[in-house]
Protein backbone atom coordinates (compact mmCIF):
# COMPACT_ATOMS: atom_id res chain seq x y z
CA UNK A 1 0.00 0.00 0.00
CA UNK A 2 1.11 3.52 -0.66
CA UNK A 3 2.75 5.28 2.26
CA UNK A 4 3.72 2.06 4.08
CA UNK A 5 7.19 0.60 4.39
CA UNK A 6 7.59 -3.13 3.91
CA UNK A 7 8.94 -4.68 7.14
CA UNK A 8 11.95 -6.18 5.35
CA UNK A 9 13.02 -3.02 3.51
CA UNK A 10 15.24 -1.63 6.30
CA UNK A 11 17.20 -4.91 6.40
CA UNK A 12 17.88 -4.71 2.68
CA UNK A 13 19.20 -1.17 3.08
CA UNK A 14 21.22 -2.14 6.15
CA UNK A 15 22.89 -5.01 4.30
CA UNK A 16 24.08 -2.69 1.52
CA UNK A 17 25.41 -0.19 4.03
CA UNK A 18 27.17 -2.89 6.05
CA UNK A 19 28.79 -4.44 2.97
CA UNK A 20 30.10 -1.05 1.85
CA UNK A 21 31.30 -0.27 5.37
CA UNK A 22 33.20 -3.58 5.57
CA UNK A 23 34.72 -3.03 2.12
CA UNK A 24 35.79 0.46 3.13
CA UNK A 25 37.63 -0.99 6.13
CA UNK A 26 39.04 -3.96 4.25
CA UNK A 27 40.61 -2.12 1.28
CA UNK A 28 43.19 0.00 3.14
CA UNK A 29 43.74 -2.54 5.94
CA UNK A 30 46.28 -4.62 4.02
CA UNK A 31 49.64 -5.34 5.65
CA UNK A 32 51.55 -3.60 2.87
CA UNK A 33 51.34 -1.94 -0.51
CA UNK A 34 51.10 -5.21 -2.45
CA UNK A 35 48.24 -6.42 -0.28
CA UNK A 36 46.33 -3.14 -0.74
CA UNK A 37 46.92 -3.28 -4.51
CA UNK A 38 45.73 -6.87 -4.57
CA UNK A 39 42.59 -5.97 -2.66
CA UNK A 40 41.80 -3.06 -4.98
CA UNK A 41 42.28 -5.21 -8.07
CA UNK A 42 40.20 -8.01 -6.51
CA UNK A 43 37.33 -5.63 -5.89
CA UNK A 44 37.60 -4.20 -9.40
CA UNK A 45 37.67 -7.75 -10.81
CA UNK A 46 34.51 -8.67 -8.89
CA UNK A 47 32.78 -5.54 -10.21
CA UNK A 48 33.73 -6.46 -13.79
CA UNK A 49 32.58 -10.06 -13.21
CA UNK A 50 29.18 -8.67 -12.25
CA UNK A 51 29.24 -6.38 -15.29
CA UNK A 52 30.06 -9.30 -17.58
CA UNK A 53 27.17 -11.31 -16.08
CA UNK A 54 24.82 -8.36 -16.69
CA UNK A 55 26.02 -8.10 -20.29
CA UNK A 56 25.34 -11.81 -20.82
CA UNK A 57 21.92 -11.65 -19.16
CA UNK A 58 20.73 -8.58 -21.08
CA UNK A 59 22.68 -8.88 -24.33
CA UNK A 60 24.04 -5.36 -23.77
CA UNK A 61 27.41 -4.56 -25.30
CA UNK A 62 29.33 -1.33 -24.71
CA UNK A 63 29.31 1.11 -27.59
CA UNK A 64 32.05 3.33 -28.94
CA UNK A 65 35.37 2.96 -27.15
CA UNK A 66 33.77 1.14 -24.19
CA UNK A 67 35.05 -2.32 -23.31
CA UNK A 68 33.04 -5.30 -22.13
CA UNK A 69 33.35 -6.73 -18.62
CA UNK A 70 35.29 -9.75 -19.89
CA UNK A 71 37.81 -7.46 -21.62
CA UNK A 72 38.22 -5.40 -18.45
CA UNK A 73 38.76 -8.57 -16.40
CA UNK A 74 41.54 -9.61 -18.78
CA UNK A 75 43.14 -6.17 -18.32
CA UNK A 76 42.88 -6.48 -14.53
CA UNK A 77 44.51 -9.91 -14.63
CA UNK A 78 47.33 -8.51 -16.78
CA UNK A 79 47.91 -5.68 -14.30
CA UNK A 80 47.94 -8.13 -11.38
CA UNK A 81 50.32 -10.41 -13.27
CA UNK A 82 52.73 -7.52 -14.02
CA UNK A 83 52.65 -6.55 -10.35
CA UNK A 84 53.17 -10.16 -9.23
CA UNK A 85 49.84 -10.23 -7.39
CA UNK A 86 48.16 -13.38 -8.73
CA UNK A 87 47.47 -15.85 -5.93
CA UNK A 88 47.54 -19.54 -5.27
CA UNK A 89 49.38 -20.57 -8.42
CA UNK A 90 46.05 -20.73 -10.25
CA UNK A 91 46.34 -17.35 -11.99
CA UNK A 92 43.28 -15.89 -10.25
CA UNK A 93 42.67 -12.96 -7.99
CA UNK A 94 40.92 -13.86 -4.75
CA UNK A 95 37.33 -12.69 -5.01
CA UNK A 96 36.62 -9.28 -3.49
CA UNK A 97 33.31 -10.60 -2.14
CA UNK A 98 35.04 -13.38 -0.20
CA UNK A 99 37.67 -11.01 1.18
CA UNK A 100 34.96 -8.55 2.23
CA UNK A 101 33.08 -11.24 4.15
CA UNK A 102 36.26 -12.24 5.97
CA UNK A 103 36.90 -8.60 6.89
CA UNK A 104 33.34 -8.22 8.12
CA UNK A 105 33.79 -11.25 10.38
CA UNK A 106 36.95 -9.69 11.82
CA UNK A 107 35.25 -6.34 12.39
CA UNK A 108 32.27 -7.94 14.11
CA UNK A 109 34.45 -10.37 16.06
CA UNK A 110 32.58 -13.34 14.63
CA UNK A 111 34.18 -16.77 14.94
CA UNK A 112 32.40 -18.19 11.92
CA UNK A 113 30.74 -16.68 8.89
CA UNK A 114 29.59 -19.87 7.24
CA UNK A 115 30.66 -21.60 4.09
CA UNK A 116 31.57 -18.42 2.23
CA UNK A 117 34.33 -17.52 4.69
CA UNK A 118 35.58 -21.10 4.60
CA UNK A 119 35.98 -20.93 0.86
CA UNK A 120 32.53 -21.81 -0.41
CA UNK A 121 31.98 -21.22 -4.10
CA UNK A 122 35.11 -19.09 -4.35
CA UNK A 123 37.44 -21.90 -3.32
CA UNK A 124 40.05 -22.70 -5.97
Amino acid sequence: MAGEVDPTSPWTLLRGALENFATGLWLPDGAGRDERRHRGLSLWDEDMRNRHQHEQDTGHQPSGAGRAGAQRRAEIKDIADRLGLLRGGCGRLLSGRRCGVLCLARVLGADQVGDLAAGGADRH
